[in-house]
């Protein structure tokens, strides 16, 4: 028999924080992985030196940098884009549904897109 692992995805957040210089785009990946409620470590790199290392041993141009199980997923663009797909894909299959949809066919589509009921919602009313 197959095990399947369910324990939790660890995501650690690098961002670039400082008292002379907090990284935007870092505050917004916070903002957005809180306001879904994910669970995540927040990584500050401080000093000049500490981001020059991380950059080069990782390979990354920019921060922030999201880490899902050790392996490096994306910056806060990628990560913001990929929601908006997946919105704009239940959008999509919602437009093309002809008949008055039920509560349970709502929450299927948002569940088959990966987003939230709410998130469906409001950008349903708005396209």
């Amino acid at each position: 028999m197959t095990q399947i692992d369910r324990s939790p995805c660890q995501i650690k957040l690098y961002r670039i924080s400082n008292p002379e210089y907090e990284c935007p785009w870092g505050l917004r990946a916070v903002k957005f992985l809180q306001h879904r409620g994910i669970n995540f470590e927040d990584i500050k790199l401080q000093v000049h030196e500490e981001v020059a290392e991380f950059r080069k041993k990782h390979q990354a141009a920019i921060t922030p940098q999201i880490f899902l199980n050790g392996k490096r997923a994306s910056g806060y663009i990628d990560l913001a884009d990929s929601e908006i797909t997946q919105i704009s894909r239940a959008v999509a299959i919602l437009r093309r549904v002809k008949c008055q949809i039920t509560y349970a066919k709502f929450m299927r589509i948002a569940r088959g897109c990966n987003c939230s009921i709410g998130q469906l919602s409001s950008a349903y009313r708005i396209y």
